[in-house]
């Protein structure tokens, strides 16, 4: 049983170091986004400002909070009974999520996955005038991302690497 034990110890311990060398990111981001409602026939598209706060739990793999704002909410327009009809959804997430990097030459490819708390708003407008302006129910939601982080000190760092090995 004190074998036991003392594996147990060791592998907290080990963890706790891995933690504490690891590395703190914060970065603020935009966002194109592009949505469509289950009540809509077509898609809209709206301009997102947020922030993460990552922490490098392994070379590969990043964990963190996210934050994210619509700053133009997707917007949809019709005619109903010869007035111009505009519904506007906007939302915000409080989140966590992670990334997993596949380490490449010059850029870094990854997928990052999150679970997070979604509030929003609906405005109902027709003709300019503001029909109902309400939020909504805020619900847990997932999102997904696959991008490539892309700088030039990485590309810098790239090159001096390569030719540091010749």
């Amino acid at each position: 049983m004190r074998y036991v034990q003392s594996i147990l110890v060791l592998l907290v311990l080990f963890a706790f170091a891995g933690f504490a060398q690891a590395q703190l990111s914060v970065a603020v981001h935009g966002s194109y986004n592009i949505s469509s409602f289950d009540n809509q026939e077509s898609s809209a598209s709206g301009l997102g400002l947020g922030a993460n706060l990552d922490f490098t739990a392994l070379p590969i793999l990043d964990v963190g909070v996210e934050f994210d704002y619509m700053v133009s909410p997707f917007e949809f327009e019709g005619t109903i009974l010869g007035r111009t009809v505009t519904e506007k959804y906007s939302q915000t997430l409080i989140g966590v999520c992670g990334k997993l990097y596949f380490p490449m030459v010059v850029v870094d490819p990854y997928a990052r996955v999150g679970v997070g708390y979604y509030m929003g708003n609906y405005k109902l407008e027709a003709d300019g005038e503001s029909l109902i302006d309400e939020s909504f129910k805020s619900k847990i939601g997932f999102n997904y991302t696959n991008i490539s982080d892309f700088t030039p000190q990485k590309l810098t760092e790239r090159n001096i690497g390569c030719a540091i090995e010749s």
